[in-house]
């Protein structure tokens, strides 16, 4: 049998000298995690310091619990959820029961075949969440064991954060380690994890002086007086204190000779341990490439060696015997065999091993992962397994991974015409989806191949516009020869719609001079004619049937479409449809995991519910917008959920915190153009609140200017002549603001919604009549208004007595609102009036926050508390806080008492 020379030296339990404290701080952990209270803990040290034989006496004390492990690897670190899966899979396999719920969105993690689209990450994680919230229920206190953390893949490692920040109540506790930052190449989601409060870091220090020598005792008994001459050589390093005992037991007995032997770098104990054994090093060499965990018979039969080769190892302690087949006793081991390799062997090895995975149907990933490592291989097989891989990774939330195997893919040869601009138009969506340069260009490359292509030119034209080119989103669109199907046509129109250049706004005179034959594209013009103030009962006409016969198609590519046609139906009143149908496009969003269409509907539901004067659910919908604003196709969104929070906080008396989201609004960088619109006109308002005016009335006039240009001068889409004249009002300018205030009300007598112009030119008219009409009648909160107005006008002239019933019912009716700010003003206008009302302050239904609200309601439905966080996407502790602060402002005490204390 073939004897090598060790390596480094076995590793008994004297290395775990001086780590009494981390086994401390674990067993106190476990005992929180059994009681509910789940943790996260890092364990962190440099380079062979002994993390790896610390994390597995850490979970051998976890003997209570479900222990789920996994380790990260060099060669599949680039494939998404790796190591979510080694954790997860094997019980997913054996428990059906745990894909109860929304644990469902986890599917396409676990499942080989592409499904979700690649915006579904923040679904799949909370799909992952709740899957993990299944295992806890069904198997009790689990640990989550992650050996070398710093080569996890991205997106398993952004998971684990993600469930750490949702650890509150749960039996679970995750246990990872790693190389300091500075030891490794730059990975953002591990950087993450090291600055994250809620993560507890658990430093590994190299041995001392003293425990050195106590190691020494047990490892080499004859040279415990060269202990401090071993400390010294290593700096207590216990990798390579093992490296040399290895060498110097049997053979040295001196300091000098200690000394004058040294250490030697672990490769260069690795060279030459090998270098007496072709079968050997050929065996270590195949592992080295075919990855830790290679079944014994299989790297045998890849390096084409007799079995001694796998005991001389062993022996050597080069490579040890893991869970699923021999792996390397280090990483550094294994990079010393692999840098063994020169570049050209390294190059044919991996060709070789993909090839032989190939043909044994292995899973496309690990095939992929060798490819990625080789040059062409000229196999029609290679592009067709990584494309295959490409698409599993885009499925699975990894767009960046997916780009290095698209790339990969079209070095091979054969790929021409229309296949490669398939490929080209792939590589481009995953370079747009993970914000790398490059996808424009692709996308130009891959229309030149195949210039009729209707699905690149949408693309395109979606890159174009997500990048702040909305006037060449329009053109390439405008440009190109394609099937004339209204869903074509639709997306064009919604692409002119996104910006004012002169092309853009010529194409919409067209759309608005002719006859739509239906679907979306009936939707985008009826927005269109709502714009050009043509009477919202013809925009219901257009807009109404779209949602009414049949549901309309609602995926990434028509969104924008989607989106106009919801605000068509807002502008002409028809709040209750829109209401209806966003409720089914949450819901679409929320179980496919498609977090754009999610997104979108959530900011849409949020604008229908400040229409219909519901403030909290509102600001639910808007903020929880704001959190699934992962996706970069989403930041344009962003700004238009903070336009409508501006609103809804103004609404609520909340100034200072609408001049904060305003702010948060970055115009600068090229918007949609409604949504640049909106955000200026929420911009006037802030203004307006904050008692400046004559800013106010010069915001608002320069907004007017630029809608009338941009064909947006709907007075119920952007009132900005309601803000323009308000403002003129309050700078002492009566004449100039009955004008605007005159104008405003004939716009929107001719659009037909009036009541909102008609109670602002009885503010700066201080026409009493018209507030009397507008308030019998219309939106709540502007019934609200109308009433506050009139009873301080009442009150004003001399009949208090008279101005205390509308105070009250506006006091009521902002109440139902939860507009608390004009609550606090007709609560004053009844004190001075005379009446002596309770103010309600922090408590009853008006004092509950956004978020409490919507989980007081949901309650109040009938949803258990597991449904309510299934339906919110938050945590089970998160719904018990909210539920326990809303009973105590309600002054109640069970769920059976909130419906009465909402309505």
């Amino acid at each position: 049998m073939t004897i090598l020379d060790p390596v480094v030296a076995p590793s008994p339990a004297g290395l775990l000298l001086e780590r009494e404290q981390h086994l401390g701080a674990f067993a106190d952990a476990l005992q929180d995690v059994s009681a509910g209270a789940g943790t996260t803990i890092l364990v962190v040290g440099e380079a062979g310091v002994g993390k790896s034989m610390l994390l597995r006496e850490l979970t051998r004390a976890a003997a209570s619990a479900t222990v789920l492990r996994a380790r990260g690897d060099e060669l599949e670190q680039e494939f998404p959820y790796g190591v979510v899966r080694q954790l997860l899979e094997p019980l997913t396999r054996t428990l059906d029961d745990v894909w109860q719920g929304p644990a469902e969105l986890a599917r396409s993690v676990f499942d080989p075949s592409p499904q979700a689209g690649d915006d579904a990450s923040f679904a799949r994680q909370q799909g992952l969440y709740w899957l993990v919230v299944n295992l806890a229920e069904r198997l009790g206190p689990i640990v989550l064991a992650v050996d070398d953390a710093h080569r996890a893949d991205e997106p398993s490692l952004r998971f684990l954060r993600f469930l750490g920040h949702r650890l509150d109540g749960l039996p679970v506790a995750q246990l990872l380690a790693s190389r300091p930052l500075t030891e490794v190449e730059h990975r953002q989601a591990l950087a993450d994890m090291l600055d994250d409060p809620l993560v507890h870091t658990l430093a590994v220090d190299r041995l001392s002086a003293e425990a050195t020598g106590r190691y020494l005792e047990q490892a080499w008994p004859e040279g415990t007086h060269l202990a401090g001459v071993c400390h010294e050589l290593t700096a207590g390093n216990p990798l390579m204190l093992r490296a040399l005992v290895a060498e110097a037991r049997g053979t040295v007995d001196s300091a000098e000779a200690l000394r004058a032997l040294g250490v030697r770098p672990i490769g260069q104990r690795v060279r030459r341990s090998l270098s007496g054994s072709p079968a050997a090093l050929a065996l270590a060499q195949a592992i080295a490439v075919l990855g830790d965990d290679t079944p014994a018979a299989e790297a045998l039969a890849f390096a084409a060696v007799e079995p001694e080769a796998v005991e001389a190892l062993l022996r050597a302690n080069i490579l040890e015997e893991g869970t699923n087949g021999l792996r390397f006793v280090h990483p550094l081991v294994r990079t010393s065999v692999y840098r063994l390799l020169s570049p050209v062997e390294r190059t044919a090895q991996h060709a070789r091993a993909a090839a032989a995975l190939h043909a044994r149907g292995v899973a496309g990933e690990q095939v992929a992962a060798h490819l990625l490592h080789t040059g062409p291989v000229g196999e029609p097989w290679a592009a067709e397994e990584l494309e295959a891989a490409a698409e599993r990774a885009l499925s699975a939330g990894a767009p960046d991974t997916a780009a290095a195997l698209l790339g990969r893919a079209l070095e091979e040869p054969g790929a021409t015409g229309e296949r490669r601009a398939r490929t080209l138009a792939r590589l481009a969506d995953a370079q747009s989806s993970a914000g790398l340069p490059d996808a424009i260009a692709n996308y130009e490359r891959a229309l030149t191949l195949a210039p009729g292509d209707a699905r690149i030119t949408l693309q395109y034209s979606g890159a174009l516009a997500m990048s702040g080119r909305t006037a060449d989103a329009f053109a390439v669109l405008d440009q190109a020869t394609l099937p004339e199907e209204p869903t074509i046509r639709a997306a064009l129109h919604a692409a002119a719609l996104f910006t004012e250049s002169a092309p853009a706004l010529a194409h919409r005179d067209v759309v608005a001079a002719g006859t739509p034959d239906g679907g979306l594209l009936a939707a985008t013009t009826a927005y269109e004619l709502s714009m050009r103030n043509v009477p919202a009962a013809q925009v219901a006409a257009l807009a109404v049937p779209v949602f009414t016969h049949g549901t309309p198609p609602l995926d990434l590519s028509t969104t924008m479409a989607y989106g106009y046609g919801i605000w068509a139906l807002m502008l002409s009143d028809q709040l209750e449809l829109a209401r209806t149908e966003l409720d089914r496009a949450v819901e679409v969003g929320r179980r496919t995991g498609a977090l754009v269409i999610h997104a979108l509907a959530l900011v849409l539901r949020a604008g229908t519910h400040l229409r219909l004067g519901a403030l909290q659910a509102a600001e639910a919908d808007a903020q929880q917008s704001l959190e699934l604003s992962e996706h970069p196709s989403w930041r344009f969104g962003n700004a238009g959920a903070m336009q409508f929070l501006a609103e809804i906080l103004l609404e609520q008396g909340r100034v200072e915190e609408a001049a904060a989201a305003v702010a948060a609004i970055d115009t600068q960088t090229v918007q949609p153009l409604p949504v640049v619109l909106l955000a200026e006109q929420a911009r006037g308002r802030v203004l307006l609140a904050q008692r400046r005016p004559d800013a106010a009335l010069a915001a608002a006039e320069a907004l007017g200017r630029r809608a009338q240009a941009a064909l947006c001068d709907n007075p119920v889409f952007l009132p900005w002549r309601r803000t323009a004249a308000l403002s003129a009002a309050a700078a002492g300018q009566p004449e100039r603001a009955a004008a605007l205030a005159a104008e405003h009300l004939a716009l929107a007598r001719a659009y037909g919604i009036d009541s909102e112009a008609l109670l602002t030119h009885a503010l700066v008219t201080r026409d009493i009549d018209a507030l009397e009409v507008v308030a019998a009648a219309g939106a709540p909160l502007v019934r609200a208004r109308a009433l506050l107005a009139l009873g301080r006008a009442r009150r004003v002239a001399g009949g208090p007595a008279a101005a205390r019933e509308p105070l009250r019912e506006a006091m009521e009716l902002a109440s139902a609102c939860a507009a608390k700010g004009l609550v606090d003003e007709a609560l004053d206008e009844l004190a001075a009036a005379g009446a002596k009302p309770r103010r309600r302050g922090g408590h009853g239904a008006l004092g509950l926050t956004a978020a409490e609200a919507r989980v007081a309601r949901l309650a109040a439905d009938g949803a258990s508390n597991r449904e309510i966080a299934q339906e919110l996407f938050v945590t089970l502790k998160t719904v018990e806080m909210h539920l326990s602060s809303a009973y105590r402002k309600l002054d109640i005490s069970s769920r059976a008492q909130l419906a009465s204390r909402l309505d």
